[in-house]
């Protein structure tokens, strides 16, 4: 059985198969597909000295889904942002998208006490940060520091009053 290639309507370099698959148009070979740092995956192409990169369940969905209301996003529906295959996306909103997250098990729902323990947290480490700098502010190599910048911006001032 022969796989189905479609050009991609927003990027024209790319073909995607309702597998998950990312061809490149002109040379016809397989795309590199990496990961962004958060488990979406994407391929990258130069092209007239720009670079287009792409997401690949975006690629697919633009090429195997109709989007009659014009949805933004792309839901992965078993959650597995690796499975970029047709059969699992979906095209919904901002608001579908975030439920079907929670209803999956993507993001923890956390109590009042937990959203309050980890405010305390966050307000406790500021405060830490804060001390850190005031301790350091009071230094010597601080005031060296502070008068070596003085001295910069005096510098600066002087060169472009002189233009």
């Amino acid at each position: 059985m022969l796989t189905e290639w479609r050009k991609s309507k927003s990027c024209p370099f790319f073909l995607a198969s309702p597998e998950g698959g990312i061809i490149v148009a002109d040379t016809g070979e397989m795309a590199r597909i990496m990961d962004n740092g958060h488990g979406y995956k994407q391929v990258q192409i130069m092209r007239n000295n720009k670079r287009y990169t792409r997401y690949v369940h975006r690629l697919v969905a633009e090429c195997y889904l109709r989007n009659p209301e014009n949805l933004p996003e792309i839901n992965h529906k078993d959650g597995n942002k690796a499975n970029n295959a047709v059969d699992n996306l979906e095209w919904c909103n901002r608001s579908q998208n975030l439920k079907h997250s929670y209803r999956i098990g993507l993001h923890p729902n956390t109590t009042k006490k937990q959203q309050e323990a980890a405010r305390r947290n966050i307000e406790k480490a500021r405060e830490k940060c804060r001390e850190g700098w005031l301790k350091w502010s009071k230094t010597k190599e601080a005031r060296e520091r502070w008068i070596k910048n003085l001295e910069k911006a005096d510098r600066w001032h002087k060169k472009g009053a002189e233009q």
